[in-house]
């Protein structure tokens, strides 16, 4: 049973869209469900990570994509690991990116690769770019567990937004130009929609107390009715 992690961005402010901090594994860890959305951005360390049940490997300059309420597990740690991460408000990112530039194909596959390949392994030009983009993270952000949070600035919200809408594209990029795979090769759509119904009757589990539909699942997971109803049976 995954251990259910808080859907908030940022102990310290709650109203905050986005956080920023250091963390370090030094032993495997349970399995826990993500309300909010994050990138982890391994920067030290080797080990294998989990992500709704398929394994990736962890080594220097792998970025992770989690997307909302899916499952991670840190399975084997076989050195200690070090890395940031980025944790933001899933749902404000996807609305603004639809009101900017509408609900296109662009905007559509960009959310979908990030639920469904959630490991980037980055090479030494592309990790120095995610490095840059990290230092401005930490500078208008702050790092959440020692509390150092840099003087309110003007527009921070905005500009927080387009800083993660830009490591998002990078990703994609990034993925799409290295072709990453995981330690069970490329998922194939059989495997994507079963993780894609595993996260959504995780949900629904944890929402067992409210009266669920179709249509409220459609948009917690910004897909159809019918897409939802789909990777359910499957």
């Amino acid at each position: 049973m995954a251990a259910w992690q808080s859907g908030i961005t940022s102990a310290a402010d709650q109203g905050k869209i986005c956080s920023f901090d250091y963390e370090v594994i030094e032993e495997k860890t349970k399995a826990l469900m993500h309300q909010a959305a994050r990138f982890l951005y391994f920067k030290q360390g080797k080990g294998i990570l989990s992500v709704d049940g398929v394994q990736y490997k962890i080594v220097p300059n792998t970025l992770i994509a989690i997307t909302p309420y899916e499952i991670t597990d840190m399975i084997q740690v076989v050195e200690t690991m070090q890395f940031i991460k980025i944790i933001y408000d899933y749902a404000c990112i996807n609305s603004t990116m639809k009101a900017t530039f509408g609900p296109g194909t662009d905007i559509a596959e960009l959310l979908r690769l990030l639920s469904s390949q959630p490991a980037v392994y980055l090479d030494e030009e592309q990790a120095l770019q995610v490095d840059r983009l990290m230092e401005d993270f930490r500078n208008e952000l702050g790092v959440e567990s020692t509390l150092a949070f840099p003087p309110r600035r003007e527009l921070t919200s905005l500009y927080t937004v387009n800083k993660i809408m830009e490591l998002m594209i990078l990703y994609a990029r990034f993925f799409t130009a290295n072709n990453s795979i995981s330690l069970e090769m490329e998922k194939d759509s059989d495997a994507v929609s079963k993780a894609q119904g595993l996260s959504i009757l995780s949900y629904m589990y944890a929402h067992s107390d409210e009266t669920l539909s179709l249509e409220k699942l459609s948009k917690v997971f910004f897909i159809s009715e019918s897409s939802a109803a789909k990777y359910i049976n499957e």
